[in-house]
């Protein structure tokens, strides 16, 4: 087996503790006979700009109903849905078929070099509950836990994620891209 480390945008500005873990992962996996190569990943300007037209749009889509009958009920944080509402069709099917042919390659281009890219899941450290802002309130009459984290990158945002009380904690990253 042959794994890939990006030569670039997966590493960059990553806290200095996921890039220590990340290079230890990969470093034992290499002192256990696996194949290291670095590789370049091709057209990650393109992937980021089309990707985040799409993201905008479905993101207000899928939200859109819920923004416009619970206002109430929306959080301060959540106001960059709000943008996904001025993207003109035009853009959102430029990359809606752009973003199929540029992924394609970009998997010809990384994946005839290695079997697997390797990435960090997420480019910081998740922080402990102490340092978070843990509310507990009544949302719709119903309890809920509610707290946010800082957003992991540059933008001024926060995550914020909620469960029902004495649920367990689960959250779901994205589904790989087909």
């Amino acid at each position: 087996m042959k794994i890939g480390v990006p030569d670039t945008y997966f590493l960059d500005n990553v806290d200095h503790s996921v890039g220590i873990a990340f290079d230890n992962a990969v470093g034992l996996l290499a002192r256990r006979g696996v194949k290291v190569e670095c590789v370049p990943v091709p057209f990650i300007d393109a992937i980021l700009a089309y990707g985040g037209v799409l993201d905008s749009v479905e993101a207000a889509s899928i939200h859109a109903e819920w923004m416009r009958s619970r206002p109430q009920d929306c959080s301060p944080d959540i106001s960059w849905l709000y943008a996904g509402y001025a993207v003109p069709a035009t853009y959102y099917l430029e990359a809606l078929s752009r973003r199929g042919p540029i992924l394609r390659e970009f998997s010809k281009s990384v994946f005839s070099r290695v079997d697997v890219l390797a990435t960090p899941t997420i480019p910081t450290c998740i922080p402990t509950l102490a340092e978070t802002n843990i509310e507990h309130r009544s949302v719709v009459g119903e309890g809920y836990r509610d707290f946010q984290l800082p957003w992991p990158s540059n933008r001024k945002r926060e995550l914020r994620f909620r469960s029902k009380r004495n649920a367990d904690w689960s959250l779901l990253y994205r589904a790989p891209i087909r």
